[in-house]
This record gives C-alpha cells, sequence and structure tokens, in this order.
C-alpha cells in the first residue's frame, strides 16, 4: 500500500468511509477536495470494489483518473457527448471511442473504476441489445466476401490505410481494423476464407510488429442513439425509446404522440444496415438502407 494511504487508512473518519462503501451505504464527505481521489483511491484498495466515481467537471476527470490509475488500477473515463446540430464537413469521435471503450471494459469487468463528469450523467448510452462484439483468431473460418459488410454495420469506416480507431481497410487477403477498445490496430490474414494469422501493426509503417492469438471487434460507434442524432442534424424531429418499452407500448406511444414514421431496429436490422420504415398514417411499412431514411421521408 502507497504510504500516503497508509495514513488515511488509520483515521477514524476514514474508517466510518470505509464500513460505510462496504455496506453499499451513502456517504458524504466535506472539506477535503484536494484529498478525495486518494480516499476514493484508498476505499477501492480496501474494499476491492469496482467504483462508478462522479466527479464535477472534465478537469476533475483527468486529476482522479491518475490518481486511481496509480494507486488503484486501471481507470476509464466516460466522457461528456457534444452534440452537433449542423452540418460539418468531420466530426473527432476521439470522445466516443473513449465511451465505446468504457462500456466495452464495464460488460468485461476489465476496470477498477469509471470516473464521470457530473454533465456526463445525463448522455443516453447504447442499449444492452445494441451493443456487439466478436472474436476472429488464427483458424477460425469467416466469409471473407462479407467483411467489409460486417466491418461497416458494427459502425467502422472504410480507408485505404488505417491510421485511426474506428477505421478499417481491405486489401487482398488482408483485412486491418482499428477498434475503439484497443490501443493498437490489429492485421489479419485470410487464406480464402480461413484466417491465417492475426497480428499487431504499425500505423506509421503500415507493417506488422508482433502476432496475436486474436483481435476482439467491438463496436465503433454508438448506434441507436447516433441515427436519432442524425435524423435531427438533418431537420427531422426524431426520438428514440430510452426506458425499454415493449413493442406494444412503443407503438401506443408514436401513435399518441403524433410521429409520422417509427423506425424498428435490431440487432439484425444493424447487422444488414437495412430496416422497416413504418408509416403511421397508412399502415405501410417499406423496407429501406438505414442511410437513407432522412432521405426517403424528406421526398415523402
Amino acid at each position: 500500500m502507497d504510504k500516503r494511504l497508509e495514513c488515511l487508512a488509520g483515521l477514524e473518519q476514514f474508517q466510518k468511509i470505509q464500513r460505510a462503501a462496504e455496506e453499499s451505504k451513502t456517504c458524504a464527505v466535506f472539506g477535503v477536495s484536494e484529498q478525495q481521489p486518494y480516499f476514493t483511491a484508498l476505499i477501492s484498495e480496501l474494499t476491492k470494489k469496482k467504483l462508478f466515481i462522479v466527479v464535477p467537471s472534465e478537469g476533475d476527470v483527468v486529476k482522479t483518473q491518475a490518481v486511481m490509475n496509480r494507486l488503484a488500477g486501471k481507470s476509464l473515463s466516460f466522457p461528456t457527448k457534444d452534440y452537433n446540430f449542423r452540418t460539418v464537413e468531420s466530426v473527432s469521435r476521439f470522445d466516443e471511442n473513449r465511451r465505446i471503450e468504457t462500456v466495452a471494459a464495464i460488460r468485461k469487468k476489465e476496470f477498477s473504476s469509471i470516473v464521470i463528469p457530473a454533465e456526463a450523467l445525463c448522455t443516453l448510452v447504447m442499449p444492452p441489445e445494441d451493443y456487439r462484439e466478436m472474436t476472429i483468431r488464427p483458424a477460425d473460418t469467416v466469409e471473407f466476401d462479407k467483411m467489409a459488410d460486417i466491418l461497416v454495420s458494427f459502425g467502422y469506416e472504410r480507408f485505404n490505410n488505417v491510421t485511426g480507431q474506428g477505421q478499417f481497410s481491405i486489401r487482398g487477403g488482408i483485412v486491418d481494423i482499428f477498434p475503439p477498445s484497443e490501443a493498437q490496430p490489429y492485421r489479419i490474414e485470410f487464406w480464402d476464407n480461413d484466417v491465417d494469422t492475426v497480428s499487431l501493426f504499425d500505423v506509421n509503417t503500415q507493417r506488422r510488429t508482433e502476432p496475436v492469438d486474436g483481435v476482439r471487434i467491438t463496436p465503433a460507434k454508438e448506434y441507436r442513439a447516433e441515427i436519432a442524432e442524425k435524423l435531427r442534424c438533418d431537420g427531422i424531429q426524431a426520438e428514440s425509446d430510452i426506458v425499454g418499452r415493449s413493442l406494444k407500448a412503443q407503438m401506443k406511444y408514436a401513435n399518441k404522440s403524433g410521429a409520422h414514421y417509427t423506425l424498428m431496429l435490431g440487432e439484425n436490422e444493424l447487422n444488414t444496415g437495412k430496416a422497416f420504415l413504418r408509416d403511421m398514417t397508412k399502415s405501410e411499412q417499406t423496407e429501406i438502407s438505414i442511410d437513407k431514411i432522412a432521405d426517403y421521408i424528406k421526398q415523402s
């Protein structure tokens, strides 16, 4: 244990906090703003619990995460989402990648703490049914001709060369991919539909560095929330179900709210990139590519 934490552990006041944490009770601490990360790190170490830490601002996230990483193990952050209400040429996906990385770690329980700025508590997260991942290992059989469609359905963007997270490229029998949950990109080499090798590679030289046992491919975009946001950016009023209503309840709500169209998205629709758009006034539905929905509605 770090010597600075040993001093805290002996304080009677801290022991009360520890007991409250062990019993999952609420406990408010005042007057130790600079020391709070150390209190939290010590609680994490003594209770062996995985912590979700809410802090006032992004600046506090950086300070708290630095202490937690140093003293209590792997700490991740969940950045606040920035909303764009106008068309722009490009948008950085850095924070989105961090959120996806954090969601992936939470599902695998591969963290000691998650540090969250208070504002991010209002951020819609990816519904559990939208989260998908796949693992590819040497000797696996995967339909090579479908790799591009699979990766696009996961939210990856195709480039000639992979240089950043959320990108993939295909040339010959080689698939390069950079999952948001990983620190380095991967190269998958195929022999027909059989995976020959999986290795890391350098984005600067584009050369392989070392072989690995496999690659875990996680989502590269926050699917359902992103689709609704894109429709809003295209001038279409849209909202998504965030309370987990049944299909019947969702349709009833859509009809009551006066929605002209409803769009049902599940794993199959996200995999294929197509979904049924239902016209609520005509009681008709049309199968359409998800990326063509805005154009279809505007032309109707």
